[in-house]
This record gives C-alpha cells, structure tokens and sequence, in this order.
C-alpha cells in the first residue's frame, strides 16, 4: 500500500471519527506549521504532528503504523531543506488546510 492511499484511507476514516479534541490538535499543528514556514525543522516536526493526529483519528492500527514511513520523509525534508523544499513546504499548506476543513466537517 504506497503511503498515498495509505494517508487518503486514513483521512476518510479521521474525517469520520475525530473528536473536538483531535480537530484541536490538527489546529494547533496547522497553526505551528504556517508560522514555522522557512524553518525547516521546526515545520517538519509540526507536520509529523499534524500527520499523526490523522492517524491517530483513524483508530485503526494498520495505517496509523504507516505514519513511520511518511515522518521518515517529512524529517528527510527538513535535513535537505533547500529552498525548493521550503517552497513545496508553502505550497503544501493549502492541501493540509482543505484536510483538516474536511476532518472538521467529517467530510471524507
């Protein structure tokens, strides 16, 4: 299973199952990775935050484990952090405010 369909069967189930208290979380991380932008590793610790809180809303034990392949990428992100993956970190922010819009609507 790539970690594409991975996180998109995740994100239908957090969208289903998160609670006031995960959607808080997803907040909090969304925050910290749009004021960190530009700092490499401090977003990329925020986006494995946002990314776990999926996978924690998912309550499902066989993807949240895939959160350790997609925190490897996120972390190898912040260790090679050129400018264009500052630039793709930017971009990316849009797409993680449309997941958490989704989340909070329970939308998958």
């Amino acid at each position: 299973m790539s970690s594409a369909v991975a996180s998109s069967a995740t994100t239908r189930r957090a969208a289903s199952f998160a609670t006031a208290e995960q959607i808080a979380h997803f907040d909090h991380a969304l925050a910290r990775m749009e004021a960190t932008l530009g700092d490499p590793i401090a977003y990329s610790q925020a986006g494995r935050d946002f990314h776990v809180t999926i996978f924690q809303a998912s309550y499902n034990f066989i993807l949240a484990r895939s959160i350790d392949v997609i925190a490897i990428a996120i972390y190898a992100n912040a260790v090679v952090a050129t400018p264009l993956v500052i630039r793709r970190q930017a971009e990316s922010l849009p797409f993680h405010r449309d997941v958490l819009d989704a989340i909070r609507a329970g939308d998958p």
